[in-house]
């Protein structure tokens, strides 16, 4: 079994001051301290993606993790999805990858759909203060190999339904997409 091989605290220290922004933004709505909370999750995002090394989790995420209700963060996730699906099924401009949601076992993060621009979408959604990552970036070799790698790396988005969100949230996230691709 590999363990951690060292103590670095530095993307612990960065994740927990982002998630107080992100408190304290979406209490107050402060433009400034949204870019902060953002650049500070890019920064500890970026440290795990140039630290190979194994790190130990910290015992305050430890507590956390264990205090967690999963069954009622998967009904939320599920909830999320199902209400965004609802709304967003007949937007012009979107291939949802619909996910099997008869399912409560399903415990979905994010709802992936295919644009074409994906990166011009990306960047409209980013601007009106929707994050809609790419989860599955692909290497140009493989895009030789498999036609349809290539289209879902170019076409494919994953839009946020996890338990941070509500039905309203949903609403928005869901005019938002409509803006975007009705425009």
């Amino acid at each position: 079994m590999n363990k951690p091989k060292y103590t670095n605290n530095q993307f612990v220290e960065k994740r927990k001051v982002a998630l107080q922004l992100k408190r304290e933004y979406e209490t107050t709505g402060d433009i400034r301290t949204k870019k902060n909370f953002r650049k500070l999750f890019g920064d500890a995002e970026l440290f795990l993606n140039e630290n190979y090394e194994y790190m130990p989790c910290s015992k305050e995420s430890v507590r956390f993790i264990m205090s967690l209700d999963i069954h009622k963060i998967i009904l939320k996730r599920y909830n999320n999805l199902r209400v965004l699906l609802n709304i967003i099924q007949f937007i012009k401009g979107i291939h949802i990858i619909k996910p099997i949601i008869k399912n409560h076992n399903v415990c979905p993060f994010t709802l992936p759909i295919l644009v074409n621009n994906r990166d011009k979408v990306q960047k409209e959604l980013a601007e009106k203060g929707l994050y809609a990552p790419i989860l599955w970036p692909i290497d140009n070799e493989a895009k030789a190999i498999c036609e349809v790698s290539k289209s879902f790396s170019e076409k494919m988005l994953a839009i946020p339904v996890d338990q941070r969100y509500n039905s309203f949230n949903m609403a928005e996230i869901g005019a938002i997409l409509k803006g975007v691709l009705n425009s």
